[in-house]
């Protein structure tokens, strides 16, 4: 089994590639790191002796993270299958950093950031997410303090907000997206879209003067 997978939904981009059950791993970072990903899969498809139409499995995170870099993924997904119809299995980013800790906390929370006010959230106990990744204000966090925050991101929130949650620094294994794509869904590759959470401005300007929530279907 070949795999290709692709995550650049946060600061570090990483690139994943399975072949005969043997592990390769490249990340990239710095600025202007979304424009390496294309020669950095190159790079490795030659140096394994491979080619597009060898891999078995394709793969992305669709976020929540940068709108920007995981676009530039899609994009050149899209490029590349362009004549193939397999399809493209898909994850989230929270899920991986959930995933990648494995100390024994039962309630865990990952947090990403949305904008200053906002954070992008996924509850899980254990390995079992049980809400999102979905976008809430800041100060709707506090509802959460018996989840233990999990990731870097967490930490900005925690520290500007003052939250009581206990927070974990979580190093990523990138080995445990292989237990993801296990039950992850697939999607054609006309079909592959970044994960999208932000809430129109306007439907907040009309929360706020109605002082209720607007059904998410209304939203448009």
């Amino acid at each position: 089994m070949n795999t290709l997978i692709i995550s650049s939904s946060s600061k570090e981009i990483f690139i994943l590639i399975t072949k005969n059950k043997k592990i390769y791993l490249k990340t990239i970072t710095g600025k202007g790191s979304g424009s390496k990903i294309a020669p950095v899969i190159k790079k490795m498809i030659d140096e394994l002796n491979i080619n597009i139409n060898d891999f078995n499995e394709f793969a992305i995170d669709i976020g929540p993270g940068s709108f920007t870099g995981i676009r530039i993924s899609i994009a050149f997904l899209q490029g590349l299958m362009i004549n193939s119809n397999k399809k493209i299995k898909t994850f989230y980013s929270t899920d991986l950093i959930n995933i990648s800790f494995e100390k024994e906390v039962k309630k865990r929370m990952v947090l990403k950031r949305a904008r200053e006010d906002a954070a992008y959230v996924s509850l899980y106990e254990n390995k079992k997410r049980l809400f999102g990744p979905k976008m809430i204000s800041a100060e709707e966090l506090k509802k959460y303090e018996d989840y233990a925050l999990l990731g870097d991101e967490s930490l900005y929130f925690k520290e500007k907000y003052n939250l009581k949650n206990e927070y974990y620094e979580v190093k990523i294994n990138y080995t445990k997206i292989l237990e993801l794509l296990e039950n992850s869904n697939s999607v054609e590759i006309k079909d592959l879209k970044p994960l999208y959470l932000q809430k129109p401005i306007a439907v907040e300007v009309w929360e706020k003067k109605n002082n209720k929530k607007m059904p998410e279907k209304n939203w448009n």
